[in-house]
């Protein structure tokens, strides 16, 4: 279990991760969860990010209530 997150490195690491290196194209399903008020990933990255992809099937649904406050309800929704 993780005690504590720095945040500045985990923001460092998203910035600084190069998607090409995992590629774009996958042969199952594909599905990014996003939060509309994201501060951390903000939305138009996760779309853009989300157009390239090449999947089956792939899907970027927006939820509009903070993670923290999503529990089953989130789950009774996938």
């Amino acid at each position: 279990m993780i005690d504590h997150i720095n945040i500045k490195a985990v923001q460092k690491e998203m910035r600084d991760f190069n998607f090409d290196t995992i590629g774009y194209t996958f042969d199952i399903p594909f599905l990014i969860l996003q939060g509309e008020s994201d501060i951390i990933t903000p939305v138009e990255s996760a779309k853009n990010f989300t157009k390239r992809i090449q999947a089956p099937k792939k899907d970027l649904p927006l939820f509009h209530t903070p993670a923290i406050l999503q529990n089953s309800a989130t789950r009774t929704n996938l």
